[in-house]
């Protein structure tokens, strides 16, 4: 597939082997021996089945025209070069390993981090990041050929996900009053990701409605993010100071998002587009499900299994043998 524009467009993913000993040391240290565990450091937010090789190998089959493939690590390697080296060779240039220690220069003292939040603050200090990229997590895969314009409207950014009324916030708003009064502490609350979403709007003016996006690879303009953390440097100070996810940070990706919209430099689209799964939820018929909605509709392009790691064996097996044939070569 050749480059549809002349835009130029990157790919970031960030990626973490909760195993490796040395990881999982460092992030014993930082939760010692706090109880409960906060939400953010729970385990399965670390673990990997290797997800980003098919992430990577989706990438480089169904949308070559991307410039460089950013995969943002601590101090690790991911096992994508062996797969990449015999399936797409001519693309294994392509890949930088950024390590954190790159992206928190002038934020030393937030190192060692474990919270992706923290670290998608600081994805406009990549190094030669191009103005416009794509944020996948490891568990988001292309799953159909895909050009710029699944991305990019000119220099308008077209989002995936829906817009959601102030109906919402009234509902979410009351649950949390609940857990108030319940004293659950903010530390351990898991927060959904609407709710997320929706306490970050309103720092871009979003005090009702607002926008919910997909888990599908996420459209950026880097200068959205850089701008108005550089006007406002308390924000980001605070946000990358959290080791691990918390509900008292804000979303950048979300941020950004609700930035440009309020600018009239996004627009929100792509209906249709998106098959999400999660691992650990249904049996191997709802697996077999999600993969015949992902066949049997061609509009689909996006495919993201979250939380595949706690899914049984027989699950992950056909979701991992499903991806391996489907990101090989014609």
């Amino acid at each position: 597939m050749r480059s549809s524009t002349n835009m130029k467009i990157d790919a970031v993913i960030t990626w973490v082997d909760g195993d490796d000993p040395e990881h999982r040391g460092k992030r014993e240290k930082h939760t010692g021996s706090t109880r409960p565990t906060p939400a953010g450091a729970m385990p399965t937010r670390f673990s990997s089945l290797d997800e980003i090789v098919f992430c990577v190998l989706s990438i480089a089959k169904y949308a070559p025209f991307f410039n460089k493939i950013y995969i943002v690590t601590d101090n690790q390697i991911p096992p994508v070069f062996d797969a990449l080296n015999k399936y797409f060779p001519e693309q294994v240039s392509k890949i930088e390993i950024v390590d954190h220690t790159v992206i928190f220069q002038g934020y030393e003292d937030d190192l060692p981090t474990f919270n992706s939040l923290s670290i998608e603050s600081l994805f406009h200090q990549i190094p030669n990041l191009s103005e416009n990229y794509i944020y996948f997590n490891d568990d988001f895969f292309l799953v159909r050929p895909c050009d710029e314009s699944d991305w990019f409207d000119g220099e308008t950014v077209i989002l995936d996900g829906k817009m959601l009324s102030k109906i919402y916030g009234i509902v979410d708003n009351v649950m949390s009053a609940l857990k108030d009064l319940l004293r659950i502490p903010l530390s351990v609350r898991r927060i959904s990701s609407k709710t997320g979403q929706r306490i970050t709007a309103r720092l871009a003016g979003y005090t009702g409605s607002f926008f919910n996006n997909s888990h599908a690879p996420l459209a950026v303009r880097k200068s959205t993010l850089a701008t108005f953390f550089s006007q406002n440097p308390s924000v980001l100070n605070n946000n990358v100071s959290y080791r691990f996810r918390s509900s008292e940070q804000i979303i950048p990706i979300t941020l950004s998002n609700h930035l440009d919209l309020a600018k009239g430099t996004a627009k929100v689209g792509g209906k249709g587009r998106l098959v999400y799964a999660q691992g650990g939820r249904g049996a191997e018929k709802k697996a077999f499900q999600k993969i015949g909605n992902i066949e049997g509709s061609p509009s689909v392009k996006f495919f993201c299994i979250q939380s595949l790691d706690e899914a049984s064996a027989e699950v992950r097996e056909i979701y991992l043998d499903w991806l391996a044939k489907r990101m090989l070569p014609e």
